[in-house]
């Protein structure tokens, strides 16, 4: 017996009644089906966003550990150039006090220098060099008070003496 014939005999056996039956329940259950489908589907679509609700929730926790972490380096960070900045303050006061101190050495040195050739009526060569050398690094340093004039009036003076 083929496959064709064997339909039609069980189609044969089967009622209209029976028939009929099943395309109503076919016409019921296909839309309830349709239902269950579509909540099934909404469903795991909410599943998926919770879970990835969760995944994110979780990293959140990771990302905020990473953001104290950098935080506090950049803390310890802050804090070191705050140390550096008052080591160099430091620094600078010292270095600034010994500028004062040269200069004063320095134009203690032009000034005696003065005394000593002015009673002279001349200065000689070298002694010019040298206390223009001096006047320079004075005022490389900042300096420009009395030294200047006492500068100013020795590069006047003749560098022979007088005979």
């Amino acid at each position: 017996m083929d496959n064709q014939t064997a339909f039609w005999q069980l189609l044969g056996q089967v009622r209209i009644t029976d028939l009929l039956i099943f395309i109503l329940a076919a016409g019921y259950i296909v839309p309830q089906l349709k239902k269950l489908y579509a909540w099934l589907r909404g469903y795991l679509r909410k599943t998926e966003m919770k879970e990835q609700a969760i995944e994110d929730a979780e990293k959140l926790g990771d990302y905020h550990q990473q953001s104290i972490t950098i935080r506090n380096g950049l803390q310890r960070q802050i804090d070191e150039v705050k140390n550096d900045l008052e080591v160099i303050k430091s620094y600078h006061q010292e270095n600034e006090a010994v500028k004062l101190g040269i200069q004063a050495i320095l134009r203690e040195s032009i000034v005696s220098n003065y005394n000593k050739y002015k009673d002279r009526g001349y200065i000689p060569i070298y002694a010019r060099e040298s206390v223009k050398k001096i006047y320079e690094a004075y005022t490389d340093l900042g300096g420009n008070d009395v030294a200047h004039d006492l500068y100013d009036k020795m590069r006047r003076w003749d560098t022979d003496p007088e005979e």
